[in-house]
């Protein structure tokens, strides 16, 4: 089933050993990468070279970016896969869920990074299991 006004909802998962603290995340589809990637200054660039064995032109097609472009990229990313959070301080403050500071937490923490990379990852094989038992669901449906 397909929620129509929220094509691309955020999972939740929680931080550490309690229920208090959690970060929810998303992937990003290929529209949002796109936007991303123009929203941080990438635009895809074409040009043809010619083959020297063959003597064809050849079209080669790229992103057009350097380090700022690909740093805002990222930063751009980062903010988008981490939809909201509930998250403290040790002195239990809560942290707004910025763009900053989610930026600050990815790029100063390897424990919030690795974190929220493994579970982007296990959201994207949950995804991909999910899709594989639709597909197997309608091919049975047709052959049966």
């Amino acid at each position: 089933m397909f929620d129509m006004e929220n094509l691309n909802p955020s999972t939740r998962f929680y931080w550490g050993d309690s229920e208090k603290e959690w970060v929810n995340l998303r992937l990003a589809a290929d529209d949002d990468t796109e936007r991303l990637r123009k929203r941080a200054g990438m635009k895809m660039k074409t040009e043809y070279r010619r083959d020297n064995r063959t003597g064809r032109l050849n079209r080669i097609e790229f992103l057009d970016s350097d380090e700022d472009k690909i740093q805002n990229f990222t930063d751009e990313l980062n903010d988008f896969i981490i939809a909201d959070w509930h998250l403290e301080t040790k002195t239990g403050e809560e942290i707004p869920c910025t763009k900053e500071n989610k930026n600050k937490l990815i790029r100063q923490s390897p424990a919030f990074s690795e974190w929220v990379a493994a579970n982007t990852e296990k959201l994207r094989q949950d995804t991909m299991e999910a899709e594989g038992r639709e597909i197997k669901n309608f091919e049975t449906t047709l052959s049966g």
